[in-house]
Formats: C-alpha cells, sequence, structure tokens
C-alpha cells in the first residue's frame, strides 16, 4: 500500500514513523489499515456457536436426508451443500448435541445411520471437523457439557473420542 520512496536513504525506522504519523492523521487511511483482534476460544460448551437459525438448518439438513430417497437426494445435492455449508462454523459437538437432544432428529438419525449412501455422506462431512478439533485437542474439554445435553454418560462416549469412531459415537448416541 505504501511505497517506498525513489531516495533509499531515508533510514526504514524514520519512514514507519512517518507512516504510523500519516496513519495517526488521516482518518481514511486509518480505515485502510485494520489489525486483527485475537478472538477468545470459548471456555465451556455452552459459549460455542450455535443459534436459532443454526439450529433451524440443522432441522433442515437431517430431515430432508432422512426423508428424501437417494435419487431424489441426489438431485438436491446442491441444496444440501448449501444448507451444510450455512453451518460449517458450528462446532462438530454443537452440530451432533442439537440431532440427538431433538428427539424427532434422533429419529432421523436412526434412518440416515440405517442407509449406507445416506450414513457415508453423513459421515464424510462430520469425520473431518471431529477430527480437526480432536487434534487441536479440543473435544475433551467440552465432553462432559456435551454429554449433558445429549442425555449420556461422559464415560459411555469417551472410548469413542479416544478411538476418534464416529460412525459408533453416532451408533451409540441414537439408540440411547
Amino acid at each position: 500500500m505504501f511505497d517506498l520512496p525513489p531516495n533509499t536513504e531515508i533510514q526504514p525506522k524514520a519512514y514507519l514513523q512517518t507512516i504510523k504519523k500519516s496513519v495517526n492523521q488521516k482518518s481514511k487511511t486509518k480505515a485502510l489499515i485494520k489489525i486483527p483482534t485475537k478472538q477468545e476460544k470459548p471456555e465451556n460448551y455452552g459459549e460455542l456457536i450455535r443459534s436459532k437459525k443454526d439450529e433451524k438448518v440443522i432441522n433442515e439438513l437431517i430431515t430432508t436426508m432422512a426423508e428424501k430417497g437417494k435419487v431424489k437426494l441426489l438431485f438436491i445435492k446442491h441444496h444440501m451443500e448449501e444448507l451444510g455449508d450455512q453451518v460449517r462454523h458450528v462446532h462438530p459437538l454443537k452440530f451432533i448435541g442439537y440431532i440427538f437432544s431433538k428427539k424427532a432428529l434422533k429419529v432421523h438419525m436412526k434412518d440416515i445411520l440405517a442407509d449406507y449412501f445416506k450414513k457415508s455422506s453423513f459421515i464424510d462431512g462430520l469425520a473431518t471437523p471431529l477430527n480437526n478439533e480432536a487434534r487441536k485437542g479440543k473435544l475433551n474439554k467440552y465432553l462432559e457439557e456435551f454429554c449433558a445435553e445429549v442425555g449420556v454418560k461422559d464415560y459411555e462416549v469417551k472410548p469413542y473420542f479416544q478411538r476418534r469412531d464416529w460412525e459408533g459415537l453416532l451408533h451409540f448416541l441414537s439408540n440411547n
């Protein structure tokens, strides 16, 4: 954004001071320079983002996947991918926590898991973010509150987390 003047004898430190002074004096220039702020990471499960709009999208995604046949799902694949993109920011535990805390969605998950095509597609979309969070060590700290939301004990699901057996976890949650 700022070019060095042709006179290269100006010291870099002095040039930076000139830039800082210019930025402080001109509000238009200030708006062009954005210093990203470090966002605070949620300390507990309840602080993780999942809005009412997110819940509505999750509901539509799971209901549609469970109720539509394979051929219909192929025709609406783009729409389903758009729905997935809309909730990609939701932490994977908050995503499955919502599903298994709602009776109708839990029943739909049984239908999804009973169909190889649907199950494979669902797990493919969920495994990567779960593995990423596990690799960062950000699943266990939310485990207790996640279990409270879905109504299971943490010692019952911990082995699935340790083995990263996400399909097994989904089967367990759909049957409890």
